[in-house]
C-alpha cells in the first residue's frame, strides 16, 4: 500500500508540474504576442 501511495503522491506532483510548465509557457507566448503586436502598432 505504501508504494501504491508514493506512486500516486509523484504522478500528482509530475502532473502539477506539467501544468505548471505549460501555464508558464503560455503566459510567455502570450507576453511574446502582445509585444509583437505592440511593437508593430507603435512602428505604423
Amino acid at each position: 500500500q505504501c508504494k501504491k501511495q508514493t506512486i500516486v503522491a509523484t504522478s500528482t506532483t509530475e502532473a502539477e508540474y506539467v501544468a505548471a510548465a505549460s501555464f508558464c509557457g503560455q503566459v510567455l507566448w502570450i507576453q511574446n504576442q502582445l509585444l509583437d503586436y505592440g511593437y508593430n502598432f507603435m512602428n505604423t
